[in-house]
């Protein structure tokens, strides 16, 4: 899809039923028609190891679930707003 169409911002999970976010993230930043979206993943966990790991692989930010309405908002704004 990502390929096939215009996409501003990804909007991804950490655990994905036929991947990670983390491959995802990995397959979008090689892309050369897709490296430069942002990537914003929500995660069920504060793991320092999986949210470092997916910074060196080039994600723009995270937001730990449960999150407040407001949080992802001053999220997508940080993001979107560079």
């Amino acid at each position: 899809r990502l390929k096939s169409s215009i996409f501003d911002l990804v909007v991804t999970e950490w655990s994905l039923s036929d991947m990670s976010g983390l491959d995802l993230l990995k397959k979008i930043r090689v892309d050369s028609h897709s490296k430069n979206i942002p990537v914003l993943m929500v995660i069920s966990e504060d793991l320092q190891g999986n949210i470092i790991t997916a910074i060196k692989a080039g994600l723009n930010d995270y937001i730990v679930r449960p999150f407040e309405e407001h949080k992802f908002k001053q999220k997508l704004e940080k993001i979107l707003l560079k």
